[in-house]
């Protein structure tokens, strides 16, 4: 059975930045987190709630970024989605991203590195977004692919 599901929107002010989270549904294995990230004047984002998304059981197998056209992030920018305990769940996979997309315009797309807690474990919490040198209110998108064990 396939499940087909509109995304569902929620915008939130960061402690620093802010993010837009929209989840949409591929099947019953797989899930898609969609961040939409805008740094603060300092080149930062963080924070609690309104910079989380859950991961519902699931683990992160893939992760596309996509650099704002307009907006686009300082070059080598580093993000990490942390679990409740502060570990980066892709492994430092999302350190030195790019300011803009790949020569053929496809999205810059990375797995957890080995090592990482995000291959070895399902998690019921949430994932908190953590991003430095973004630069001045600088934005990127990541498409969050989150795997769900049945």
């Amino acid at each position: 059975m396939v499940l087909c599901m509109a995304g569902v929107a929620h915008a939130g002010a960061c402690t620093n930045g802010s993010m837009t989270k929209t989840t949409k549904y591929l099947d019953q294995n797989q899930h898609v987190v969609q961040l939409v990230l805008t740094s603060k004047s300092d080149g930062t984002l963080s924070g609690t709630a309104n910079c989380q998304f859950e991961l519902n059981g699931g683990y992160i197998h893939l992760v596309d970024v996509n650099p704002s056209a307009t907006a686009a992030p300082t070059a080598d920018y580093d993000c990490q989605l942390q679990n409740g305990l502060g570990i980066d769940l892709m492994g430092g996979a999302l350190q030195n991203l790019p300011a803009a997309l790949a020569s053929d315009g496809t999205d810059a797309t990375f797995t957890p590195l080995p090592g990482g807690s995000a291959g070895s474990h399902s998690s019921y919490g949430s994932a908190s977004v953590v991003c430095s040198a973004m630069g001045d209110t600088k934005s990127t998108t990541m498409d969050v692919y989150i795997w769900m064990e049945n």
